[in-house]
């Protein structure tokens, strides 16, 4: 029998700021789930950016972004609207 691949954490990558990023943030820690919290560096940016074009890890080429087992999401109303109901 194959064994089955555990689950990833969900991450959301954002700046060191309260801005745009901090409602998914906030809503995830509310639910008590475990998440990997990327903070992203200004200068990491421009790198993280171009690598997020070429592997399709960015798919509108913006933070917040959040990622789980099940997509990609990249829009603050996306995140809130589909991940988190899923969620327990």
């Amino acid at each position: 029998m194959a064994a089955t691949a555990a689950p990833t954490k969900p991450t959301v990558r954002y700046f060191d700021i309260r801005g745009k990023g901090e409602p998914i943030r906030v809503a995830l820690t509310d639910l008590g789930v475990d998440f990997v919290n990327h903070v992203v560096a200004y200068a990491e940016w421009p790198k993280m950016k171009a690598e997020g074009i070429a592997d399709g890890s960015l798919p509108f080429t913006q933070v917040p972004a959040y990622a789980d087992e099940d997509g990609k999401f990249c829009q603050m109303n996306g995140e809130l609207d589909f991940p988190l109901p899923r969620l327990p």
